[in-house]
């Protein structure tokens, strides 16, 4: 059997698209039936998964991607 179907991919706490506080917990979470890999990265810089970062003023891109064992992949972004 051949694994076509990619991780289901959120955040644990969807990130709030306005805020006034300088630090942020992320966590990205994921189901699938393989080993998977999870990449979170916040303006370009990877942080752990779980962290809490430090936000810039303004805008602020934070990208999710899980990668299962067979390749097949989910990516989600958001802007703070």
């Amino acid at each position: 059997v051949v694994d076509t179907v990619a991780p289901v991919l959120s955040f644990a706490i969807e990130p709030p698209s306005l805020t006034n506080i300088p630090e942020l917990s992320l966590s990205a979470i994921f189901t699938d039936d393989s080993p998977t890999t999870v990449e979170l990265k916040i303006n370009s810089q990877v942080v752990a998964n779980g962290s809490s970062v430090n936000l810039n003023e303004g805008l602020n891109q934070i990208y999710a991607k899980a990668t299962d064992s067979a390749g097949n992949f989910s990516e989600i972004t958001r802007a703070v």
